[in-house]
């Protein structure tokens, strides 16, 4: 991304306003643009943009597809051994779900990430249903008395952890 000067007509003020970081980005958008605005119709009125997947590097590709596809409902969607940059790569997909989550594994990458970064969230239809079915399969589910909670009215939301750190959080429809 590079900012770009703005260009105003001969005779006529420039109404810039204070310097953003980015006014615009390589393809010459201007991101500052009111027909941009959140909500409106513009630019993007005849192109749909597609969220289409979310990418976590593991460090051991077929424990994660395991324990994905056993514990999350994944799916093997794809498959890559030799990425052009040298990883493995897998697509898991849920079904009924566009947005997919790409596994990468690199034998030169040591995963590490600062604890609590990121999270992928799940949503079920019986959170008590499921989160019985993982601790039946081993998986430690927190908060620990999330069965209390859950039946005293509380907040219905926990947490898995996946063999790499990673949090899933899971929700009820």
């Amino acid at each position: 991304l590079h900012d770009q000067p703005s260009k105003t007509a001969p005779g006529r003020r420039s109404r810039s306003r204070a310097p953003l970081a980015y006014k615009r980005v390589s393809f010459g958008i201007d991101f500052r643009h009111p027909r941009l605005a959140i909500g409106s119709r513009s630019l993007y009125s005849h192109t749909m943009i597609k969220f289409l997947h979310t990418r976590i590097r593991v460090s051991d590709l077929e424990k994660s597809i395991d324990w994905y596809c056993k514990n999350c409902g994944f799916t093997v969607l794809k498959r890559n051994d030799k990425s052009p940059s040298g990883n493995q790569i897998v697509h898991l997909e849920l079904p009924g779900n566009a947005h997919n989550l790409e596994l990468t594994y690199s034998p030169d990458f040591k995963v590490e990430f600062p604890e609590d970064l990121m999270h992928t969230c799940l949503g079920v239809d019986d959170i008590v249903e499921y989160c019985q079915m993982l601790e039946d399969n081993g998986e430690d589910v927190w908060p620990g008395d999330w069965k209390t909670k859950f039946t005293s009215g509380g907040l219905k939301m926990a947490f898995i952890t996946d063999p790499d750190g990673y949090e899933v959080e899971i929700l009820e429809n």
